[in-house]
């Protein structure tokens, strides 16, 4: 008897073993959730890059500080890969965080990146310095702004904004720069300083370098401070004439509509008044799939010596919100002439930008939607024509969202345009002169009109609302420099570049505002006729910015030693209108060096074995 009581313990040990093993062999083969982080070789993170399970379609990409979270399998690989880095693969082991540092390609690091007041072979530059290929820019048009375009693509360049046409950006890349809470890099548009991201066109680009350390950027001086990005546009090149079309159309929905309570719901629990109807507030503030287009139509080509690019692009984008849409118009013109054996070289570029904006969006909107009496009339019962605005449910505190849009006009102007002219001239091998000459002009003109029967209108008692307002910005820059670059014996390599700086900003902007009109259907032109200018309520106010000026000169040496052993010095003295007489200069300076291990062949082996 004991022996079989034996015997079923066995049995039962083994059956609860081989149990331990199936589960263990379960969970080996089950996916877990692996967390990590990329970085490039100095830690810095790499925002965007792409994390993929290998053999399968599971992927992610690592956030603002380069971190990630995917499920896999223990035995499974990763391939993580970012623009400008080798890709790498590694293995998921039984460890549930992997640390991954990506190296920079070898072929990038040939390429030439645009630095303050000239151009780098990328190996040679010992600052931290982001060069994105415009073919590398995101398209579509979702990426049809430089701001969408640059997501993910810079490690430490955050970019705020909404999916609104209308949305302006913000970028910060090295924090605050100032007590007023200046946060946003310098912008430098084919050299000339102070540019505005919005005028570009992504087609346009030819490439983006962003400036990220303090080294990189003291050339350019105080407002280098919170970094620099500069841009560089397409040059025409020579040949047959090349016409290249492209056309985007896209329409948006609502992926996943709030569950709200229904009008029986809402007078079911008791929660308000049931006035008889069933309006869904939220569906009903939002278009039924809204249509988009882009069309981009460039044309380069060219002689010798002169060649023109040219390109006009077309847009129209419809929001996911009633009463949010824009129409941009834009025409660019580079152009570049050479005489003398390409000896002196002459540069025109040009762009003008206009964006139309309908914004009558409000910023409650939304939330006035979502705690709305769904029972309340959207249209007046007495006048079905009519928006509900008064009475049926509708008072001081609670107001319907979707008149308030409907019931208003809005119509906002931006106009940009952005030329430089420049001389360069080469006067022996390895050293030449150029200057340039930059305008950067922008204007903004807004019309609004509040109808008779709209809310304003209603609860301030008046026959309708208009207003103007205008304001305008010209900004003017003036840079000489001269270079020299030389090489000696192969192995030492030297450049500098000495220059002088001169910008100069103007503003003024002029708003007025009248109400109690006699007609309605003229909307906000014709602004004398309302009874508020006669009873002095009417408003008018004007403003001039004072004057700026910048003014410095600078200067930056570059030596290298068998492409091994960096030197970068740069200096920037700089004066600035901004500040009283016994303080108005600064000495702005860095000092970087370098050391790249390169890969050899000694006996046979690698330097790196």
């Amino acid at each position: 008897m004991k022996s079989i009581y034996r015997n079923m313990a066995l049995c039962g040990r083994a059956m609860i073993m081989l149990l331990m093993l199936v589960l263990s062999i379960g969970a080996m083969n089950a996916s877990a959730q692996v967390t990590g982080t990329v970085v490039d070789p100095e830690g810095e993170p790499l925002t965007g890059a792409t994390i993929m399970v290998v053999g399968t379609s599971v992927g992610t990409s690592a956030d603002f500080d380069g971190n990630f979270s995917i499920n896999a399998k223990s035995g499974q690989s990763l391939r993580v890969s970012s623009v400008g880095y080798e890709t790498t693969v590694v293995k998921v082991d039984s460890e549930n965080h992997i640390d991954i540092v990506l190296k920079e390609n070898s072929t990038v690091l040939q390429d030439v990146v645009v630095v303050g007041y000239g151009t780098m072979e990328k190996k040679r530059v010992t600052s931290s310095i982001t060069s994105i290929k415009g073919d590398n820019l995101i398209s579509g048009l979702g990426g049809s702004t430089i701001a969408t375009a640059l997501q993910g693509k810079v490690s430490g360049l955050t970019i705020s904004g909404s999916a609104s046409p209308n949305a302006s950006n913000g970028y910060q890349l090295r924090g605050v720069a100032s007590v007023n809470a200046g946060k946003g890099p310098l912008v430098v548009i084919d050299g000339v300083p102070g540019g505005d991201l919005r005028i570009i066109n992504q087609e346009d680009i030819e490439s983006i370098d962003v400036l990220k350390d303090a080294s990189a950027g003291a050339i350019y001086g105080t407002r280098a401070a919170a970094g620099v990005i500069l841009v560089t546009t397409k040059r025409a090149k020579e040949g047959k004439t090349q016409v290249t079309y492209s056309m985007e159309l896209s329409t948006e929905s609502v992926r996943k509509h709030l569950d709200l309570l229904s009008s029986q719901e809402y007078t079911e629990y008791g929660l308000g008044q049931d006035y008889g109807y069933d309006t869904d507030w939220y569906k009903q503030l939002t278009n039924d799939h809204p249509f988009s287009q882009r069309h981009s139509l460039a044309i380069n080509g060219g002689t010798k010596n002169l060649q023109l690019y040219s390109s006009f692009v077309y847009s129209d984008q419809k929001g996911i919100v009633i009463g949010d849409g824009r129409k941009d118009y834009s025409a660019r013109l580079n152009g570049r002439y050479t005489m003398w054996d390409g000896r002196v070289e002459i540069g025109v570029r040009t762009q003008f930008r206009e964006a139309d904006r309908d914004n009558r969006t409000g910023s409650y909107s939304f939330q006035q939607a979502l705690t709305l009496n769904p029972t309340i009339p959207m249209m007046n019962p007495e006048a079905p024509a009519k928006y509900n605005v008064s009475g049926y449910g509708l008072g001081s505190t609670t107001w319907n969202p979707v008149a308030d849009i409907m019931l208003k006009k809005f119509d906002g102007k931006d106009k940009w345009f952005l030329g430089d002219a420049t001389l360069k001239v080469t006067i022996l091998d390895g050293l030449w002169i150029q200057g340039t000459m930059g305008i950067d002009q922008r204007q903004y003109q807004k019309y609004e009109y509040y109808n008779f029967e709209h809310r304003n209108s209603v609860t301030g008692n008046k026959r309708g609302k208009a207003s103007h307002s205008f304001s305008k910005t010209d900004n003017k820059s003036f840079e000489a420099y001269a270079t020299f670059m030389r090489d000696f014996n192969r192995k030492h390599r030297f450049d500098a570049v000495v220059g002088w700086s001169f910008w100069e900003t103007n503003g003024e902007a002029f708003s007025m505002s009248n109400a109690n009109f006699s007609v309605d259907g003229l909307g906000p032109w014709d602004m004398s006729a309302g009874t508020d200018l006669k009873d002095g309520e009417a408003d008018m106010s004007s403003s001039k910015d004072p004057r700026e000026r910048l003014i410095s000169v600078f200067g930056r040496a570059n030596y290298s030693f068998d492409d091994r052993y960096m030197f970068t010095a740069s200096y920037r003295r700089e004066g600035s209108s901004k500040f009283g007489p016994r303080n108005r200069w600064g000495d702005f300076w860095s000092v970087s060096g370098g050391m790249a291990y390169l890969a050899r062949e000694v006996h046979g082996k690698s330097d790196l074995d």
